[in-house]
């Protein structure tokens, strides 16, 4: 039995070919046109001849793309990819009963120097070292087909073919091509061999001084201390400085933070309504995080992706096809911020268009769907941007994943073949995703994409679909082809009720079947979970995409309504208890430690009792520190001691770390 034709899938085929020669391919074996006959040797011999007068051999230890066919055709034809299918569904039982390795998890790091030399010519090999000795940050997993992200290059390299360097495919052209594939094998050996998958970096780095980060704190501290109100607007330049300070550094993310603070002033001193002091305590704990992180003698998490790389920075984008994935929804306190996900088909990332939007001052805030027909680019709309094809004449990618059209842009209609999606992107096996997931850091000390965390996963089956009136959610659990499980929560929200039912209706109809789900993946309680973006769902043969975000009623009735909502307030005593901490902390980020009152004072006094009585016994003394200064404070001229900014920094730490797990 061939490894490398049992092993190649479609989209490995598209490599060779492309995209429409393997559909027709496809088409040909499902609807049964042609009959074939299959002649198989021991030394590895395949020929296939078909009745449509095609024959087809593959000879012993020839790459698949130079199999021949009797057809006229110059280049892999369909019937060669056609024979590749069959040759695969023909051994399908077989793989399946036997003991085979065939379909095994395998490492590329096994792959030896001799075979990489016999393929790559000295001078690409001496160009890789010094590429791998310049230290680059390396996402590597092993599986049935593993592959390797090289983090800064912005190339994934894949190997289809089991301990075969010929197979290897860099999704990139020319001489970086060659260059990553060796990188990624050199990669892998550095993986440690008891992990499944991890970051690695290709050497090892300077240690990075903690001075480097001295002006970025004291900003901080200082926004603690005195607060936005009583800081002048030359205080953006000092942000800015702390910005190209740490660009200068090379640590790219925590000078994205600066920028992103620097923004947030500006906003609050122009009286702008898009100001979010959510977001300003939200960049100022990451920043310490990642600060504590990058400057401690223990840290296990490569420096490379805590603190970014010189690659990670804005990109002009020629001519992209995109694959729409989907829509989300980020609740601030004063506005929304509504997100498009889709899928770069030339570098493998998820991007995101998002938009903000200020809540209404007077009268209910406006349905989700409404906000989903404001115009992206071209006359196109979020709501079908999310669920299109996209071909862009121009763009912008920046350095976080927020993505901006030129003036031409192209929406066609999409099928909806997720399946052909690359795997870093793309899960079947949701043990290996939950391998994958485990290994990860959280949120605030890996890379600053918006949609570093959103996956896409095939689904088998769905069970115990329901909706949760205590939590006010929809939840379900999504199987795999293997019985394992992901569970899929989705909050059902007034201003998006007609999304909620639709999504509640397909995924509880017999006649639906739900194929892919796309969305933010996280750990939790409940084992691994899926927020999702969008469901797509087969009925009749025809898919297509729920976005329980954006969509509208389409057709439903009112007594179709399955659910009893209302708008209830947290339940969960932790997550309510972070909530008071959040508003406590952006009162004295806008007003300061040194001008608290007698409100402030008693608030972080209940905070405390709070904490106390939920069981968090430890944050709960360092919250009471905190209040005790803050009511001394108020019957004293004497300035407030320094170790109760530490503490406040602290909580800020604290309530970034929470966003992961709450």
């Amino acid at each position: 039995m061939r490894k490398d034709l049992m092993t190649i899938s479609e989209a490995d085929l598209e490599v060779f070919t492309n995209r429409g020669t393997v559909k027709r391919a496809v088409r040909d074996l499902d609807e049964a046109l042609f009959t074939a006959k299959l002649n198989e040797t021991d030394d590895g011999l395949v020929e296939v001849l078909w009745s449509d007068g095609a024959i087809c051999r593959f000879a012993p230890g020839v790459l698949i793309k130079d199999g021949r066919c009797t057809c006229p055709a110059t280049s892999m034809c369909r019937h060669l990819v056609r024979t590749v299918l069959f040759y695969q569904r023909f051994h399908k039982e077989t793989v399946i009963d036997s003991e085979t390795d065939v379909l095994s998890k395998w490492d590329p790091g096994d792959i030896s120097d001799a075979d990489i030399e016999a393929l790559i010519s000295t001078g690409h090999l001496a160009k890789a070292k010094k590429l791998f000795s310049e230290g680059l940050l390396v996402e590597c997993i092993r599986s049935l087909k593993p592959y390797a992200v090289i983090h800064g290059l912005g190339i994934m390299v894949r190997f289809p073919v089991s301990g075969d360097f010929r197979y290897v495919h860099a999704d990139c052209e020319g001489n970086m091509a060659t260059l990553g594939s060796v990188i990624a094998v050199w990669a892998f050996r550095l993986l440690d061999k008891d992990k499944e998958t991890g970051f690695v970096v290709t050497a090892q780095s300077e240690a990075i001084s903690s001075e480097v980060f001295n002006s970025g704190k004291l900003n901080i501290s200082e926004v603690m201390n005195f607060g936005f109100v009583s800081l002048p607007p030359r205080f953006e330049d000092r942000l800015k400085s702390a910005e190209q300070h740490l660009r200068e550094s090379s640590l790219m993310w925590p000078a994205e933070i600066m920028s992103d603070l620097a923004l947030e002033f500006r906003r609050y001193i122009d009286h702008d309504s898009l100001f979010s002091p959510e977001r300003c305590l939200e960049y100022a704990g990451e920043f310490l995080l990642r600060a504590d992180c990058l400057t401690s003698s223990q840290n296990s998490i490569p420096s490379a992706l805590v603190g970014g790389t010189r690659y990670d920075t804005p990109h002009e984008l020629g001519t992209r096809r995109f694959t729409g994935l989907g829509s989300g929804v980020r609740i601030l306190s004063k506005s929304v911020v509504l997100q498009v996900f889709l899928e770069d088909a030339d570098s493998g990332l998820i991007v995101v268009i998002e938009k903000e939007f200020l809540n209404p001052e007077n009268g209910p805030a406006r349905e989700f769907r409404f906000l989903g027909e404001t115009p992206v680019a071209a006359g196109a709309k979020f709501i079908d941007i999310a669920r299109s094809q996209l071909l862009s004449g121009s763009s912008k990618r920046t350095a976080s994943g927020i993505l901006s059209f030129g003036r031409k842009l192209v929406v066609n209609p999409q099928a909806f073949n997720w399946e052909r999606f690359r795997e870093n992107n793309y899960h079947i096996d949701y043990a290996e995703l939950h391998n994958r997931m485990t290994f990860q850091p959280p949120s605030s000390l890996r890379a600053r994409r918006v949609a570093e965390s959103f996956q896409i996963i095939g689904i088998t089956a769905v069970e115990n679909t329901r909706f949760d009136p205590v939590t006010q959610e929809i939840r379900c659990e999504f199987i795999d082809s293997q019985g394992a499980k992901i569970s899929m929560i989705h909050p059902y929200l007034s201003q998006a009720a007609s999304g909620c039912e639709l999504l509640l209706r397909s995924l509880s109809q017999e006649n639906v079947r739900p194929v892919f789900a796309a969305g933010h993946i996280k750990i939790t309680s409940a084992g691994l979970t899926i927020y999702p973006a969008s469901v797509v769902v087969e009925q009749d043969g025809r898919r297509t995409m729920i976005q329980p975000w954006l969509d509208g009623p389409q057709g439903l009735q009112a007594s179709e309504t399955t659910t009893s909502h209302e708008e209830l307030p947290v339940r969960d005593p932790i997550a309510r208890w972070f909530s008071s901490l959040e508003y406590a902390l952006s009162e004295i980020l806008q007003m300061g430690i040194r001008k608290t009152d007698i409100q402030t004072a008693a608030l972080w006094k209940q905070i405390a009792n709070d904490a106390g009585a939920i069981g968090l016994v430890r944050i709960a003394r360092q919250v009471e520190c905190i209040a005790e200064a803050l009511e001394k404070r108020l019957h004293s001229i004497d300035e407030i001691e320094d170790g109760v900014c530490d503490l406040i920094l602290d909580m800020l730490r604290l309530l970034r770390l929470a966003r992961d797990l709450i």
